[in-house]
């Protein structure tokens, strides 16, 4: 009995510690989507695969737990090589946005963005593909 109440002791002594660290764990991508357009501030035609001659690939991200607004970025790349760096604001706790890219006919392979914190840590990458259709 007595290791029981010195064993909730510690627990209800840790309890706050552990809320703390999830609380101080700051902003991450909750959501992170390739699509073919955005409506209503939401993505369409969502996918992994896209033509060449889709014309726009978006990357829809959800940022959760941004304590104060900042800059973020999506930094796009073909092949391995980065294409550009697209800053987003984020002002809000919980904020939606995205960047997209015009797809040239010949740029099929594979693509990567990774969303890169205002401290330069990449906090959420993904890839898609672009093929080629005749």
């Amino acid at each position: 009995m007595k290791k029981f109440v010195i064993l909730a002791c510690a627990v209800l002594w840790l309890l706050p510690a552990v809320g703390m660290a999830q609380e101080s764990q700051g902003a991450y991508v909750q959501r992170m989507v390739f699509s073919e357009d955005i409506q209503g501030r939401e993505p369409v035609k969502i996918g992994d695969t896209f033509s060449n001659c889709v014309g726009r690939v978006y990357c829809y991200t959800k940022f959760i737990g941004v304590d104060e607004p900042a800059t973020y970025s999506h930094v796009w790349y073909r092949n391995g090589v980065q294409l550009s760096q697209i800053e987003l604001d984020v002002l809000g706790v919980t904020w939606r946005t995205w960047s997209y890219k015009t797809i040239v006919k010949d740029w099929v392979g594979t693509w990567r963005v990774d969303v890169v914190a205002p401290d330069g840590r990449v906090i959420a990458s993904r890839s898609f593909n672009i093929v080629e259709t005749r």
